[in-house]
């Protein structure tokens, strides 16, 4: 897939909906479920889940490796995995993936379009909420379209991250919900930023840095209501 014209692009809703028309089927950010220590490091954070939703799925297996798990049962309790984009089309793509599973299994998958920062569903509604470089589209550009300043960043990208968090918070049951967050951003920037915002009642974030792929060290933050 051609790199888009300048990074505020990814950030954008119609670059979505336009690269998955386009025919992209497959990519991985932050590494796919097999790679390094990603499910290692999601394994144990999903050990208690029974319903979990996966923010910006698009063109990735992650969902379907969820469900997987739970069929396998090496996640015993898992019942649900709600995929959802910003794009129609990947999730229309998500959905005949879907229809091709092997019906009547013990895990329900299902995929539907949603806007991270403004989520249609009720609170408590989720044990677990997954997202893999998906917030990181929200902290790409400002709105000047530039990079920003990561030991400052402007209003607009942190009202976004925000809006994304408190959503994510607002979905997951009270006690125990948990926020599996998969990211290239180092500690230093999303926690001291985000993360550790005393709106959110975390009980004391914990980050995991694992070597998933890349020149770049993924981090693996697990924090639970």
């Amino acid at each position: 897939m051609a790199l888009p014209p300048g990074v505020a692009s990814y950030g954008d809703p119609t670059y979505w909906e336009a690269r998955f028309a386009g025919g992209e089927e497959a990519y991985e950010w932050c590494g796919g479920w097999g790679d390094g220590c990603l499910a290692g490091a999601c394994r144990p954070a999903l050990s208690a889940a029974r319903r979990v939703l996966v923010l910006g799925a698009g063109a990735s297996s992650l969902p379907f490796d969820l469900a997987d798990e739970g069929e396998a049962g090496t996640l015993p309790l898992l019942e649900a995995v709600v995929a959802t984009d910003i794009s129609p089309t990947a999730v229309a793509r998500m959905g005949a993936r879907i229809a091709r599973r092997t019906p009547g299994g013990r895990v329900a998958l299902s995929a539907a379009v949603a806007d991270m920062t403004s989520l249609p569903y009720p609170a408590a509604s989720f044990d677990a909420v997954l997202e893999k470089g998906t917030f990181d589209v929200l902290e790409v550009a400002g709105d000047d379209g530039r990079p920003p300043d990561p030991w400052a960043p402007p209003p607009e990208v942190a009202a976004r991250m925000h809006a994304a968090l408190g959503e994510a918070h607002r979905v997951l049951t009270p006690a125990g919900g948990l926020l599996l967050s998969i990211t290239w951003a180092p500690p230093l920037f999303r926690r001291g930023h985000y993360l550790d915002d005393p709106r959110y009642d975390w009980g004391g974030p914990e980050a995991v840095v694992g070597g998933v792929g890349g020149a770049v060290p993924i981090v693996a933050y697990s924090l639970t209501r």
